[in-house]
């Protein structure tokens, strides 16, 4: 019993030591409380004999349970109040540890004691308050007294601890006591700060007063009731007495000291004094004050005064006339005489002076005399220079404005031609005076104009014309001004003058055959010649030549004698390409007298009716007769129309349609013949010396030969010799003469010339003025034999076969079908891709965009090539040589975002694709042609809304300049574009789709140079095509009839219809492509 009674208590005392660990000691990690518990139940407690038992204590009163614990040499620990519905208050409702366990000695017990809670006293009277805390067990605290704006006076402002605490019994509230509501100090406050404060403070403003002080400022609290610092219930009233401010007395009558005294008495200042006449106010007395008498304003304010100071003539200098009268009048005076006056001080319509003057004392009703300023009067600076004006102006009291610069054609530079406000005005002083300054006469541009029209400009500005020199010029047009000196817009004294350099238009381009040295005398080369001496060798020739001319853009030789005459062949006439110099056609010469031809002299093309002539050599008169004849450059038939009787070397036309020949010039005999031109009869073939041109030259010399070529010039008044000789015993030596003469004056001008070496020339001839660039004029896009006219291609629409019409004139030379491809493909263009002369078939394919080209030589098929693919939005809208290198382009055209793109060609590859640029998809490419005669084609757009035309310039893939040369009515539409007056430069077809009119414009880059109507047809009628269909360098109009499939040609001279004719026709399934 003993052991279970020793292991009971160690158990008991284990636990409560574990609980003892677990509750003060947390930190302990417990598997070391648990190891410690351990050992102690196992090994037993040390010392368990001196442990004390926990005595009980629940039930007990508080005081009676502490005793109880120390006497068992126990600690009392923490004492918790809690409400019990069952253990009277102040009695142990729990222990801890529990009754019978044995613990340390000392150890503590904590007790849980039935308490109070603490009643609410708050805003309870004090006396109830303190009822409620002795009735509840509870003791009153030492209380506190504070001011409240809510709490009445007496009653509880707030208890501690609070209300609902659980607390011991007898344990003390203490109590604060509120005072009622402190009355805040509003004196000298503004009435508004006062009233707010009250409310503040939980208190109601009362009802107020007002009154007057000398100290204290309007509207602020000059006293209160209660006074400051009171303490009243909350809500109650404070009464304000608020100040009125000072009272301003009433001093007017008074003398000026006795109201300067009665206004300190009031608290108030003496402000400003002024004097003021008056007829009724005695002098010393005031008139006026203020403020008013018997305005309250602030004490300290200052009162002003008016002191009568009796009639005294007032100051009116530099009033207007009106307040000046008014002042005289106001002083109980008059006004007497008033005269004006300039003056560069008084401002116009004001006093410049008075009389009496200012502060003189006079009589009631006096007159007062006045001077009026009319201000100052501005001075004539016209004329003079801008400096002298500025003087002038600074001493007549005004100043300089704005200051303007002006071209003028008689004032001086840096001298005013007019100013504002005009001399004589009168202004007010300080009043600006604009000038406007001459910089001179502004030299007007006249760059590109006639030389008339820009002397004419020149003098219209008032300058005179300097020195005018003429130069050569490849751009700017004979007789146009290529510059000048002083520039435009330069500024220049009047009367200057400015020099003009003419153009003498570009160096007029002559196309000559020579032997060339390097080569031996059998072999002839032809030679591109300008008139300032620049030449350049285009090829060798396969023959002899002694004649060049050109028909319409067709260049021919012909041969001087046949390498094969021993055969008894006749002499040729020969169609070359101006670029390579390579024969493009042979034509056989036949007299039409039948008698044998050895060769020919000389060629030349008539003037307005493109008739070749020809001087030809018959076979039993070489060194006697020449025969003057026209000949067919087609058939080679030579007509006889007179016989000159000389050794004639040489043709040509002037453009006034003189015919000239030329001698040779060479030793016969011992003796020279000279050379000389002479004008010949065309019907008679009589002959007039002209000019003997061996005078000058090389000609003369012994042992020396001479050929005599002519030339004309672009003028009427210009021809162009060249002298080429050899010397027979010593080899070839380059001496050659090439000199300009005056058709009139017959003045002669030598060239020198630069480039390669030759030595005797045998023809010269002038390139047109279409061909003066590239030597190869404006070919026919559809020529395909290199005829010089422009074919007419077919493609039937049902089965996709192609046919060729090869054209002469009206009549069809030749056809051929060349073949057929699928009905997928489409002719898109005809033009020379490849520079051979000979128009080139272009296809496109419409299902893969796919590019084809058929290259060309008649009605033949050469060579067939693929150059690329586009995307089916891109349609080629055009052909032509937009870069000038002789080979066609293609140019084409998105549909969809309005893009533009070009190939520039080479046969049948790209050389270069571009992108110039895009325009709107309202907008339309209507066709390719070079309007500007640079031998670039250049497109031309259409608006399809508003009918608007446009001109793209080109240089090859870049658009060099943008024009826009008109309109024309949307029932007009652009049938095609060609050079229908030969002048170099495309024109514009139309057609009226309402009423079968046509309208034409000759174009000069971008602008209209001549509109014209040349007829209408019926609308059955559509134009086909528009080219050279007869090879005069002038494009003719093609027609088609869509019910019949007739053709019809317009033979075209400028906006004329020179002829009509009928080709042919072919069935409607057949289409001109």
């Amino acid at each position: 019993m003993n052991l279970m009674k020793v292991l009971h208590q160690n158990e008991t005392m284990l636990n409560f030591t574990c609980q003892k660990l677990q509750k003060d000691h947390a930190s302990i990690l417990l598997p070391f409380g648990f190891l410690v518990c351990l050992l102690f139940l196992i090994c037993g407690l040390p010392g368990t004999a001196g442990a004390v038992e926990v005595p009980n204590v629940v039930g007990s009163p508080q005081a009676t349970a502490e005793a109880a614990i120390i006497s068992s040499e126990l600690s009392v620990g923490v004492v918790t109040p809690v409400n019990s519905a069952t253990v009277p208050i102040g009695e142990v409702i729990s222990q801890n540890p529990a009754a019978g366990i044995n613990v340390v000695p000392g150890s503590r017990v904590d007790l849980v004691i039935s308490g109070v809670t603490v009643p609410n006293v708050v805003g309870s009277a004090q006396a109830a308050a303190e009822t409620a805390i002795t009735a509840a067990n509870l003791t009153v605290g030492t209380g506190t007294t504070a001011n409240s704006a809510t709490v009445p006076i007496g009653n509880v402002i707030s208890q501690t601890p609070a209300a609902g605490t659980n607390v011991l019994p007898g344990n003390p509230v203490t109590l604060v006591i509120s005072l009622g509501t402190a009355v805040p100090d509003l004196v000298g406050l503004t009435k508004a700060a006062a009233e707010t404060a009250i409310t503040a403070a939980g208190l109601t403003v009362g009802t107020g007063t007002t009154t007057n002080s000398a100290t204290v400022p309007a509207g602020r609290v000059i006293s209160q009731t209660p006074v400051a610092g009171s303490n009243v219930p909350p809500g109650s009233a404070v009464a304000l007495v608020v100040s009125l401010g000072a009272k301003v007395p009433n001093v007017v009558g008074l003398t000026q000291s006795a109201a300067e005294s009665a206004i300190s008495s009031s608290g108030l200042t003496v402000g400003t004094v002024t004097t003021a006449n008056s007829t009724t106010v005695p002098a010393g007395t005031v008139i006026s004050q203020s403020p008013e008498a018997g305005t309250n304003v602030a004490p300290g304010s200052a009162v002003t005064l008016v002191v009568s100071s009796g009639v005294v003539v007032p100051n009116v200098v530099g009033l207007t006339q009106t307040a000046a009268q008014t002042e005289i009048t106001s002083a109980s005076l008059t006004v007497g005489r008033v005269t004006k006056a300039n003056s560069s001080s008084v401002a116009v319509g004001k006093v410049i002076s008075q009389n009496p003057a200012a502060g003189a004392k006079v009589e009631a009703g006096s007159a007062v005399a006045l001077v009026v300023s009319l201000g100052a009067k501005v001075p004539d600076v016209v004329g003079s220079s801008k400096s002298s004006a500025q003087t002038a102006l600074s001493t007549a009291g005004l100043k300089v404005g704005t200051v303007t610069s002006a071209n003028s054609q008689t004032v001086a530079i840096g001298n005013v031609i007019s100013q504002n406000p005009t001399a004589g005005s009168n202004v007010a002083p300080g009043s600006a005076v604009a000038l406007v300054v001459s910089v001179g006469t502004a030299v007007p541009n006249v760059v590109n104009k006639s030389q008339a029209a820009a002397q004419a400009a020149i003098a219209g500005v008032g300058l005179t014309v300097g020195n005018v020199t003429s130069v050569f010029s490849d751009t700017v047009p004979s007789g146009n001004v290529i510059s000048q000196n002083p520039t435009a817009g330069t500024n220049v004294s009047p009367g200057s003058g400015v020099g003009l350099v003419i153009s003498s238009g570009p160096p007029v381009l002559l196309m000559g055959v020579q032997n060339d040295p390097k080569t031996g005398p059998l072999v002839n080369s032809l030679y591109r010649l300008r008139t300032d001496g620049v030449v350049s060798k285009i090829g060798d020739l396969t023959h002899r030549t002694h004649g060049l001319a050109y028909v319409g853009s067709n260049l021919y030789s012909v041969e001087e004698l046949t390498l094969a005459k021993q055969a008894g062949t006749p002499p040729n006439l020969y169609r070359l390409n101006p670029t390579t110099g390579a024969t493009l056609a042979t034509i056989s010469l036949s007299l039409s007298t039948g008698e044998s031809l050895e060769g020919g002299r000389g060629l030349a093309t008539e003037p307005g009716t493109n008739q070749l002539w020809g001087l030809l050599v018959v076979t039993s008169e070489v060194n006697t007769f020449r025969r003057l004849v026209t000949i067919n450059p087609t058939t080679g038939v030579a007509t006889q129309k007179a016989k000159l009787f000389g050794n004639f070397m040489d043709l040509a036309f002037d453009t006034a349609g003189t015919l000239y020949a030329i001698t040779d010039n060479r030793p016969s005999g011992g003796a020279v013949a000279p050379a000389r031109i002479y004008t010949v009869n065309k019907t008679t073939g009589a002959t007039t010396e002209f000019l003997d041109v061996s005078a000058g030259a090389v000609a003369g010399q012994p042992n020396f030969r001479e050929s005599e070529t002519i030339g004309v010039g672009s003028s009427p008044d210009l021809l162009y010799h060249l002298s080429g000789q050899h010397k027979v015993t010593s080899g070839f030596t380059k001496n050659i003469l090439f000199e300009q003469i005056h058709r009139t004056t017959k003045a002669r001008k030598a060239i020198a010339l630069s480039g390669p070496d030759f030595f005797v020339t045998t023809a010269l001839t002038l390139v047109p003025p279409t061909n003066t660039n590239t030597g190869t004029g404006t070919p026919a896009l559809a020529d395909l034999d290199a005829s010089g006219t422009t074919d007419l291609i077919w493609q039937n629409t049902q089965d996709g076969s192609t046919a060729i019409w090869l054209m002469n004139g009206t009549t069809i030379a030749a056809t051929g079908f060349p073949g057929g491809v699928p009905a997928a493909w489409r002719i898109a263009g005809v033009g020379d891709v490849n520079g051979d002369g000979k128009g080139d078939v272009i296809w496109r394919n419409g299902t893969s965009g796919t590019v084809a080209v058929w290259l060309m030589n008649g009605v033949s098929v050469t060579s067939v090539g693929f150059p690329g693919s586009a995307s089916l939005a891109f349609e080629i809208s055009g052909v032509g040589d937009v870069n000038g290198d002789g080979k066609a382009d293609l140019v084409w055209r998105n549909r969809t975002d309005g893009s533009t793109a070009i190939w520039l060609m080479n046969g049948t590859k790209i050389a270069a694709p571009g992108f110039p640029g895009g325009v709107p998809v309202g907008w339309q490419i209507a066709g390719v042609g070079d309007v500007n005669g640079d031998s670039k084609a250049d497109v031309i757009w259409r608006n399809g809304a508003s009918g608007t035309v446009a001109v793209w310039l080109m240089n090859g893939l870049g658009i060099t300049g943008v024009g826009f040369p008109g309109s024309a009515s949307t029932a007009f539409e652009i049938a095609g574009v060609g050079d229908v007056n030969g002048d170099g430069k495309a024109d514009l077809v139309w057609r009226n789709t309402t009423d079968g009119s046509t309208a034409i414009w000759l174009m000069n880059g971008t602008t209209i140079a001549a509109p014209g109507f040349p007829g209408g047809v019926p609308l059955a009628w559509q134009i086909a095509q528009v080219g050279d269909i007869n090879g005069d360098g002038k494009s003719d109009v093609i027609w088609r009839n869509g019910r019949s499939g007739t053709v019809a040609v317009w033979l075209m001279n400028g906006a004329s219809i020179s002829s009509v004719g009928f080709p042919g026709s072919a069935p409607s399934d057949w289409e001109i492509q």
